[in-house]
């Protein structure tokens, strides 16, 4: 008599394809808007994408230079997105301090909110990466273009009109070395809550956020 074959017995997975127990990667959402139209999406999307783990989606969308855009913008991402970290990025050009008010108040709205404001321009924080005390107010421009040619060439378009980061990328040294002259800027100037605006020239957060989504890269 034949022997009659279990179709109901379950076939031992190869361990090389069993799925691990107990363990799940999760992933972290975080939503950037920018106050740049170029620069500041070319800096996350191309300069250190690379750096940035694939567990963390990270999208950036930029919202024009009007600070009460960045914050509705935000508002109405954190509803569709209410586990989210939600980051601004903007620049104060030198701006009244009383027009800083709608994102102060924003940030201090959630734990899931967060500022990376840079005093004057977002391109103080690029600088960083190569030199410790970058020009500053509307000098920082001209100096990032020069920064641009002379390491990148015409790799990189930089200029008044077309305020471009395509083709560069920063190692994760160039990104330790930024984070670490900006938290030594604000220290200089006896530290603060990270979540107010830079009151001092050539000062930025953005480190704060770069910091947060490429991990343990700047200790």
């Amino acid at each position: 008599m034949a022997r009659t074959r279990r179709i109901d017995a379950v076939r031992p997975r190869h361990p090389s394809i069993r799925r691990s127990e107990g363990f799940k990667e999760q992933n972290i959402v975080v939503r950037i808007f920018a106050e740049g139209k170029a620069t500041e999406p070319d800096y996350f999307n191309e300069c250190i994408r690379g750096l940035i783990p694939g567990n963390v989606r990270c999208h950036v969308e930029s919202g024009g230079g009007e600070y009460r855009t960045l914050v509705g913008m935000a508002k109405r991402e954190e509803r569709r997105f209410p586990n989210a970290e939600i980051w601004i990025v903007a620049d104060t050009e030198n701006r009244h301090s009383a027009e800083y008010a709608p994102l102060e108040q924003w940030a201090r709205g959630g734990v899931h909110r967060h500022l990376a404001v840079s005093n004057t321009m977002f391109e103080i924080w690029v600088l960083l990466h190569a030199e410790a005390k970058p020009n500053t107010s509307s000098a920082a421009a001209g100096r990032l273009r020069e920064l641009m040619k002379r390491e990148y060439g015409s790799r990189c378009r930089y200029d008044g009109t077309h305020k471009h980061l395509r083709g560069v990328v920063f190692t994760a040294e160039d990104v330790r070395r930024a984070i670490g002259r900006a938290r030594q800027r604000r220290a200089s100037f006896g530290g603060g809550d990270d979540k107010t605006v830079p009151r001092e020239t050539w000062c930025t957060t953005v480190d704060l956020l770069v910091e947060s989504i490429t991990g343990d890269i700047g200790k």
